[in-house]
């Protein structure tokens, strides 16, 4: 209803918090010239062919405060590229808001200047000074931009392309199925947008990458690297262990074989004093190390299921599978939930209840908790949590997907580009039987609707994919039935909301779980 009324008055708003289907209204209008004004942030400057006669930008620094910094040149110029209709006008303008204590100085200076310094007026001087007592000053806590920085804007040349992230592990997994060869590989990496510096960290990032997916049984190397732990890091951690600390990591853990692989053998011991070895054997740790090189990478079957999941790290996803089927739903839908990530903003308001409210199950119980405790991972306080939950001071018991990112970093150490939070919103919807209006106004999140919206949206993609590979410990159709069960549940509560959007979703799950099972049947 908000909405509608600033659309009659030729008023658009846009962003994020908004329904897919309330943005298309808004461009649709704004197409047809009945918008006069629309209210954005710069992402629809950026994603979207609307251009307008003018952009106003209320700000030029962007930021946390006290921490605020002026926009980048290139988000700058694709907002200021905005202004002017290529069909109807034949320039644009871009308009900066002044900050409100700029424009008090300014309105000050023009009456402070009316009044000419000879002047011999009593009532003018005492004017004069009266205005001088009441000069208006910038706060301490504000940041401010200049007019040499708006011309630092327009001036700016364009921004340069580089390639942003990582290289993603699902490609890196379908190009080894295509080729072996590593030296593609390195060819491949070196040609990516970036600085010659970024260029060898990228190519020793491909190296941990292998040997990662070597140490998980993804990939065979050729030559094989060295796992062989040195005596020298087994006698640190013999002096690190005490009684009281808690029991040592199981050997052979995935981590172990992947710190082991990466670690090189220091010449001295902890002490400083070189353990007694032939001579042949000091000649040889006095020689210079030869850094090791993968050649081949030869795929394994399981390299196979880590090509199943788009929608999430592939590693992460595989490592889950491991663990969902002694999970209850409760427990699925928090570590499901926990890879999709969502704002910063908005996590405060959606985060898992605690214990109390939300018990922990059978995974958390029987597994989980005696593993992170076992292994070091996190202390009884950790677990229990701190204080009582009305103290100022109580610090909560770890969430699930807390304790699971932990036990994973231990077995995957230095795995990049993945983000997990405890999150809690599918898991609320079927508290209000699946009712979104009621979610979003009974936990006040009517102004994020649409980004609660596309988070059911991309967990019903991530169903469809978890639903083609059975985890352990659970039968395929049970599986099979419990994501199914969960992706109609909430299918159902966002086809009531935006109908378009939601089937729109419901076909790219549809057209990844054909590509699977033909994908599958093809191998």
């Amino acid at each position: 209803p908000k909405l509608k009324q600033l659309l009659l008055r030729g008023v658009g708003i846009h962003h994020a918090g908004l329904l897919p289907k309330f943005r298309r209204i808004v461009e649709e209008l704004f197409q047809r010239k009945w918008l006069s004004v629309v209210v954005c942030t710069e992402t629809l400057a950026a994603g979207i062919n609307l251009p307008a006669r003018s952009v106003i930008l209320t700000s030029l620094v962007k930021g946390p405060p006290s921490k605020k910094k002026l926009i980048p040149a290139g988000s700058a110029q694709q907002m200021f590229g905005r202004a002017g209709r290529p069909q109807f006008d034949d320039r644009g303008f871009v308009y900066a808001m002044a900050h409100e204590d700029d424009v008090r100085l300014l309105r000050w200076k023009q009456q402070y200047d009316q009044i000419p310094e000879d002047t011999k007026d009593p009532a003018l001087r005492s004017a004069k000074k009266r205005l001088k007592k009441k000069m208006p000053s910038r706060r301490s806590n504000q940041q401010y931009w200049s007019e040499k920085q708006f011309e630092q804007l327009q001036s700016a040349s364009p921004a340069s392309l580089v390639s942003r992230g990582p290289l993603p592990w699902r490609l890196l997994g379908y190009m080894l199925t295509k080729s072996s060869n590593v030296d593609r590989l390195r060819t491949f990496a070196r040609q990516r947008l970036l600085s010659p510096r970024e260029l060898d960290r990228s190519e020793s990032q491909l190296k941990h990458m292998l040997r990662t997916l070597a140490a998980g049984g993804f990939v065979r190397l050729e030559p094989p690297p060295p796992v062989e732990p040195t005596a020298a890091s087994a006698a640190e951690v013999a002096d690190d262990t005490t009684a009281a600390s808690p029991a040592p990591p199981e050997q052979g853990t995935l981590g172990q074989l992947i710190a082991a692989a990466r670690s090189e053998p220091p010449s001295q011991s902890r002490s400083g004093a070189k353990p007694p070895q032939p001579k042949s054997a000091d000649a040889r740790n006095t020689a210079p190390r030869e850094e090791y090189q993968p050649r081949q990478a030869y795929p394994t079957e399981q390299l196979e299921t880590l090509l199943q999941f788009r929608s999430i790290n592939p590693l992460y996803g595989t490592y889950l599978l491991q663990h969902l089927g002694l999970a209850n739903r409760a427990e699925r839908l928090q570590l499901l939930e926990s890879v999709l990530g969502i704002s910063g903003s908005l996590l405060r308001q959606v985060r898992v209840p605690l214990p109390d409210v939300l018990p922990d199950g059978p995974l958390t119980l029987e597994r989980i908790d005696p593993l992170i405790l076992q292994r070091g991972l996190a202390t009884p306080e950790e677990i229990q949590g701190i204080g009582d939950p009305y103290d100022r001071e109580f610090r909560p018991p770890l969430p699930l997907a807390d304790k699971m990112r932990r036990l994973f970093d231990a077995e995957y150490p230095g795995v990049d580009g993945l983000q997990t939070a405890p999150i809690w919103i599918a898991g609320d919807l079927l508290e209000f039987a699946g009712d979104f209006d009621k979610l979003v106004r009974g936990r006040d999140l009517v102004k994020q609707e649409g980004l609660i919206f596309r988070h059911l949206l991309r967990l019903i993609l991530l169903c469809g994919e978890f639903s083609q590979i059975c985890p352990t410990g659970i039968t395929p159709e049970e599986w099979e039935h419990e994501m199914h069960d969960i992706s109609e549940t909430l299918s159902n509560a966002c086809l009531s909301i935006d109908a378009d959007s939601t089937q729109k979703a419901l076909e790219t799950a549809s057209h990844t779980a054909d590509y699977v099972v033909e994908k599958s049947a093809s191998s």
